[in-house]
């Protein structure tokens, strides 16, 4: 994963703005897409407080996650992966 302070120029010129006002870049658009669509595919026809359960995250998380409206930690990016049997991989293909 890369960090603010290692993109590359053309990273850094196309930034979108969040919905909570702030800058992200295409890259981390990106990430939160994959982790979003991930999340989706997973929960199925799971509510939100089964799949809370599952993955011993709050429904609340679970969903902005989903919305791409949350950051995510590697702490929880391996809490997710170990709940759902997954690698991260699984998560970001590309």
């Amino acid at each position: 994963m890369l960090i603010e302070g290692s993109l590359t120029p053309a990273l850094m010129r196309s930034k979108h703005k969040n919905q909570a006002g702030g800058c992200i870049s295409s890259v981390a658009k990106t990430f939160h897409q994959q982790l979003g669509r991930f999340l989706r595919q997973k929960r199925g026809e799971l509510t939100y407080k089964q799949f809370e359960r599952k993955l011993g995250i709050s429904y609340v998380t679970i969903h902005r996650l989903e919305c791409g409206e949350q950051n995510v930690t590697l702490k929880t990016l391996e809490q997710i992966c170990k709940r759902l049997k997954c690698r991260m991989a699984d998560i970001f293909p590309d």
